[in-house]
């Protein structure tokens, strides 16, 4: 039990939940026959996102140390010796392009770039301001194409445009919360570059472009159906729930864990997915 205890830190099992935004494509869709090849994306960017997340710990340990959170995470504690990442980093590695490539290679292609960029992102422009959001943000954008162009279903111009506000949207929330943290002194120097005003400016500004493009979305194609017009109000106190968390003191620098770990946010996610659902069975 300790080993897979250990395993789960390493891996951040927790962090999985973001390979919903690769499910997107395919819940947004009335096309059939996409959902197999979708989730097997979607486990596929899970595997590989852990890949990264160790190569980033072992690049990281000793800024790890100093973190008020990071420093319990399985290398940086010392639970987990670096030989022991290393191969487990392989595995997930290899496993992850091997499965990449039998769905297409245009998945394998974006799994490529998500690993290039957290490379320049570990080494280069997580200290370079803006550069370091965009990256970020690429993160999820990359899942949302994943879950589209990766497994040959086209991607809508309202999806491109409100994932990316969204995406956008939870990256500078990151950076805010950090910011709250005062992570600038230890371990995320680039923070010094940013204004707390600017960073809550774009936050409420991508918020409402991302409301705004979903209004869109729904009265533009769905006018006529009540349940997507029931969604409209959760989405709205959705994301002013996400933009007030980020501007109160938290012991936690990662938005989408303390999003989904506050209860009115819960509550909020399962009416919408609920709405959503029997919107799109209808």
């Amino acid at each position: 039990m300790a080993l897979f205890k250990k395993l789960f830190l390493l891996l951040r099992i927790h962090h999985w939940v973001k390979s919903i935004f690769v499910l997107l494509g395919v819940i947004y869709t009335d096309l059939p026959g996409y959902w197999p090849k979708a989730l097997i994306a979607a486990f596929v960017f899970c595997l590989i996102a852990s890949a990264v997340y160790i190569y980033n710990d072992l690049q990281d340990i000793e800024e790890d140390r100093l973190h008020p959170l990071k420093y319990r995470r399985p290398l940086a504690s010392g639970e987990v010796s670096i030989p022991f990442a290393l191969n487990v980093f392989a595995v997930l590695l290899i496993t992850g392009l091997v499965m990449a490539f039998a769905v297409s290679t245009k998945l394998a292609a974006i799994l490529g770039v998500y690993l290039l960029i957290n490379l320049l992102y570990n080494h280069w422009l997580r200290n370079v301001p803006v550069f370091d959001v965009i990256c970020i943000t690429s993160g999820f954008m990359l899942r949302i194409l994943a879950g589209t162009i990766g497994i040959g279903l086209p991607i809508t111009w309202w999806l491109t445009v409100t994932g990316t506000l969204f995406c956008f949207f939870i990256a500078l929330s990151k950076r805010r919360l950090e910011m709250q943290l005062r992570l600038m002194h230890t371990s995320r120097a680039v923070l010094s570059k940013y204004h707390p005003r600017l960073l809550d400016f774009l936050i409420v500004s991508t918020a409402i472009g991302c409301f705004a493009t979903y209004l869109l979305y729904i009265m533009y194609l769905h006018e006529d159906s009540f349940y997507f017009l029931l969604t409209i109000p959760f989405v709205a106190f959705g994301l002013w729930r996400f933009s007030v968390l980020t501007t109160k003191p938290h012991n936690n620098d990662d938005p989408v864990s303390l999003f989904l770990s506050d209860n009115l946010s819960r509550v909020n996610i399962l009416c919408f997915f609920v709405l959503t659902m029997m919107a799109l069975m209808k």
